[in-house]
């Protein structure tokens, strides 16, 4: 019997995420974030070619996503798996001009594009994500303490 809580060893449903969720929301979540993960392990990578993404990416990405779409909980001010243009740009324009690391930023923006990847494939989401590395990524700077700030190249 598959592992309700986990799929290829990656947490379906992270626990911040379903701390915030009803039961019911919870189920609903959980399907939706099942779908997308069988996806991007199996074909995600190169659909054309069934190629998915290495197990190490998908788990990387699905706490970056879980943090995405409990962002988007926050600006609806409730659960929804309906994602627009407009929360991917709020998106990550908070994180552009957050305090975290270049490559931490570039990460989000990596997984981001994978889940919309997905949503234009099942016809959820008509979101054009080739924009949001460059319009909110390009020369912010970014301090680090093992080396002088960095600045994205464009």
């Amino acid at each position: 019997m598959p592992d309700p809580v986990r799929l290829e060893g990656i947490r379906i449903v992270t626990e911040p995420a379903a701390a915030r969720l009803t039961d019911r929301q919870l189920i609903d979540y959980h399907e939706h974030r099942r779908r997308f993960l069988q996806w991007a392990l199996n074909i995600g990578k190169t659909p054309e070619k069934g190629v998915g993404y290495a197990t190490t990416t998908v788990k990387g990405h699905t706490y970056r996503l879980s943090q995405f779409y409990r962002f988007v909980w926050d600006e609806e001010g409730s659960y929804t798996t309906n994602l627009t243009h407009d929360h991917a740009d709020a998106y990550i324009r908070e994180v552009a001009y957050g305090n975290t690391t270049t490559e931490d930023k570039s990460q989000r923006v990596k997984a981001l594009k994978i889940l919309f990847r997905w949503h234009r494939q099942q016809n959820t989401s008509d979101v054009d994500t080739s924009h949001l590395l460059a319009k909110y990524l390009c020369n912010i700077r970014t301090p680090s303490s093992a080396r002088p700030q960095q600045t994205i190249s464009c």
